[in-house]
């Protein structure tokens, strides 16, 4: 599931090469040459004109509510003290205070208390009673209670799974434009089980998603411009992964660098290419670890150096990306200069001659990023946004979304005492 930038905010969540000359290095980014980016495309639906986002309606059964014009989004109404204790770590002291806070009919604050209760920050991690808190913000129009209580029903997560009643969530905080129930809800429309499958539709709440921030959406927008059939404006799939990629996405980086080496859509920089593609390598990610491989014993964007093209391809296979030419390439070398590659191999990402980006400054415990489905030249599925699996929680069901009118902060107080379903 995604994380969280803010205590409120979630934010979504995930991807033949050349043999290489050593007398002639090949240009690994020549496109008519056997280009080690080469990728297939994903085969998506056609492209969509733009739509109207102003004909979109909420869902009748969950009614939401305009939040004030000078409120951010996961900002709690009112004094500021549970948000800053809850930034502060002190989730003890968070929980209780969100907790007398949601007491008066605070939306925000039993949104909070939900999120306690699912990461287990300051409570037992109760996932039933997550979702039970998420629903009474839910129907109070918080947009972000809608969205985590469509993420649990969407995975089944502390209730039944069930798709269905995770699009009717995502549809209630998409209408607030909640960037990862925009995300989300494109990829109920893209992949059509629980709603009649409209490509528009996806690819006008993918691209609302991106606008407002949302990297991933950024990513598989690109990708569905990429990869649909009618001809797509390069610039624009340039212009996407560019917008992916500086915020950090791994699988962006790559394919952004490819196009900024070759100048597809975008102005040809080769060094800032090399750059995208040494961050998403110190992030763990093989594949791009093994291209680095090659531009080191290419000598292209980086000095030649058949260690460091040896250090980077070790590292490669070892996160699981293999290289038979490489694998050649080791067999040249001489024994000192392969034991110095495997010294550089076994010390990384700590030794400090390796090229580390200015700027970046990965953990040495970090794992091959996991939104990397295979190399390049393999099909990249859209990246989810939340765990799409069985459930494993046995709570009871919680109730239907009903058309329950909105409750102001001066409300009586709704909170529940237990694990009911009905709040």
């Amino acid at each position: 599931m995604i994380g969280l930038s803010n205590p409120l905010a979630l934010l979504a969540a995930s991807l033949a090469l050349a043999t290489p000359a050593l007398a002639q290095p090949a240009d690994p980014f020549q496109l008519d040459a056997p280009d080690p980016f080469k990728q297939d495309a994903l085969p998506l639906p056609p492209r969509a004109a733009p739509a109207d986002r102003g004909q979109e309606t909420p869902p009748a059964s969950a009614p939401v509510a305009e939040l004030p014009a000078t409120q951010e989004p996961g900002q709690l109404p009112g004094e500021d003290q549970v948000y800053a204790v809850y930034q502060r770590g002190l989730f003890v002291e968070a929980f209780a205070l969100a907790t007398e806070r949601a007491a008066t009919g605070d939306a925000q604050a039993m949104t909070l208390v939900g999120h306690l209760y699912e990461a287990g920050q300051g409570v037992a991690v109760d996932a039933a009673k997550a979702a039970m808190w998420y629903q009474l913000a839910a129907k109070r129009g918080d947009r972000e209670g809608q969205v985590a209580l469509g993420l649990l029903y969407l995975s089944g997560n502390g209730v039944p799974r069930d798709k269905l009643r995770a699009k009717i969530w995502f549809e209630a905080a998409a209408k607030q434009d909640q960037p990862v129930a925009l995300f989300n809800l494109a990829q109920l429309y893209n992949e059509g089980e629980v709603v009649r499958p409209n490509l528009d539709e996806a690819r006008k709440l993918m691209r609302r998603s991106a606008e407002l921030g949302n990297s991933e959406a950024a990513y598989a927008y690109a990708l569905m411009l990429d990869d649909a059939d009618e001809p797509s404006n390069e610039a624009d799939i340039a212009h996407w992964l560019g917008v992916a990629a500086a915020s950090g996405n791994v699988p962006a980086e790559i394919e952004y660098a490819i196009r900024l080496a070759n100048g597809r859509g975008t102005p040809k920089d080769l060094p800032l290419a090399v750059k995208y593609l040494t961050r998403a390598a110190w992030a763990g990610n093989p594949v791009a670890q093994n291209r680095l491989a090659y531009l080191s014993l290419t000598g292209t964007g980086l000095p030649y150096d058949p260690i460091e093209a040896a250090k980077w391809h070790l590292i490669a296979k070892a996160g699981g990306h293999p290289d038979l030419d490489l694998d050649g390439f080791l067999a040249t070398l001489k024994p000192d200069e392969l034991n110095e590659a495997k010294e550089r191999a076994a010390s990384w990402p700590d030794r400090p001659v390796d090229p580390r980006p200015a700027g970046f400054a990965p953990k040495p415990d970090a794992a091959p990023a996991a939104a990397l489905h295979g190399p390049l030249d393999e099909p990249r599925p859209l990246p989810t946004a939340a765990k799409d699996e069985a459930a494993t929680e046995t709570a009871p069901p919680l109730s239907p979304p009903a058309a329950t009118p909105a409750t102001s902060p001066a409300a009586p107080a709704v909170v529940p005492t237990s694990q009911s379903s009905t709040p």
